[in-house]
């Protein structure tokens, strides 16, 4: 069992952690979310590289030195693999070198690469490339695998699926899996324990929305609804079913599933009426349903696009302003 008894970590005046516990065990999958530099800082205290300010870490009841932590194997997103190899070429020598018992073919299906052993690396997809660190580790079966996945990018869906299925299994062969991701639906679904580590504190996810609504009464939820014209008819509309908003030549169209509806209401009007929603400014034409939003792509240098996963193809553009702004409200 991995345990963070009391663990602290100051860096001048900034307490990165604070007293914080955690208990994994052989198993169980514990999935924290958390701002990037947060994941990177504790991963350099899983692996030894820095020292904690206070506290302990210990595995199986033993202080985690140097010895303890070779019993540790992590994958991250950014991680650079040797781009000159073929598949096989990669999980055969991680399969040599660790003294795997399990089948490469077998670890390839587990996470997706089935029918990619001749490719090289190159070739290879980042969401491709990322699988692949994944099945390095099952391969070195190690007692505890941190996954930490804090890509820009929300997590598509089938890069999603090959990490559970890793994670399903790794603990059926009871070892313990520790995820750090970027956002609390990637870490709801991948942790048995879901937690936020958030200004120094480990929150649950039910704290964390204590926290929010204690802090910020005036995002709670309200009950509205938005008025829109349907023929000669007004409908009202449920903000969540709402997929994005659009300012065009002076008027206001409202998308629901494909389609489209006139509002009456300008776009600063819906804006004040929607943010406590979960709708965000996104450039100076669009209003959009962030919980709607699948993945954020670069368009051009100087702009992002949103993905939403409400209908197929739809996007939505993201000024490069809003995005830092959209960035620190995800903390990502």
């Amino acid at each position: 069992m991995l345990e963070l008894i009391n663990l602290n970590k100051t860096i001048g005046n900034q307490n990165l952690l604070s007293k914080v516990n955690l208990n994994v065990a052989p198993g169980q999958s514990v999935a924290i979310y958390s701002a990037y530099e947060t994941a990177e800082m504790l991963m350099g205290l899983l692996q030894g590289l820095n020292n904690a300010s206070g506290g302990e870490i210990r595995f199986d009841g033993q202080a985690a030195d140097k010895g303890i932590m070779e019993r540790f194997v992590f994958a991250l997103n950014e991680e650079k693999i040797n781009q000159r190899l073929k598949v096989s070429e990669y999980l055969k020598f991680w399969s040599r070198l660790s003294g795997s018992k399990i089948g490469i073919e077998q670890v390839a299906s587990l996470v997706g690469l089935t029918g990619r052993a001749d490719s090289l690396i190159a070739k290879l997809s980042a969401s491709e490339q990322i699988s692949l660190q994944w099945a390095r580790c099952i391969l070195q079966d190690r007692a505890l695998a941190v996954f930490i996945d804090q890509s820009k990018q929300i997590m598509d869906h089938e890069s999603l699926a090959v990490l559970q299925a890793a994670i399903a299994f790794l603990k059926q062969e009871n070892k313990a899996v520790l995820v750090m991701v970027a956002s609390a639906e990637q870490a709801a679904d991948l942790g048995d324990q879901t937690y936020r580590l958030l200004k120094g504190e480990l929150l649950t996810l039910q704290q964390d929305a204590d926290k929010a609504s204690f802090d910020s009464p005036r995002r709670m939820i309200e009950i509205s609804k938005v008025p829109v014209k349907l023929d000669d008819k007004i409908m009202l509309l449920n903000p969540f079913e709402i997929n994005y908003i659009e300012g065009r030549d002076g008027s206001t169209v409202v998308y629901v599933d494909g389609l489209s509806y006139s509002c009456a209401m300008t776009l600063n009007q819906l804006e004040t009426r929607l943010t406590p929603f979960g709708f965000f400014r996104s450039h100076r034409s669009y209003l959009v349903n962030l919980q709607q939003v699948r993945e954020i792509e670069a368009w051009t240098k100087d702009s992002y696009i949103l993905k939403l996963d409400c209908v197929q193809g739809i996007t939505v553009p993201l000024s490069k302003s809003k995005y830092l702004e959209l960035k620190e409200q995800l903390d990502i």
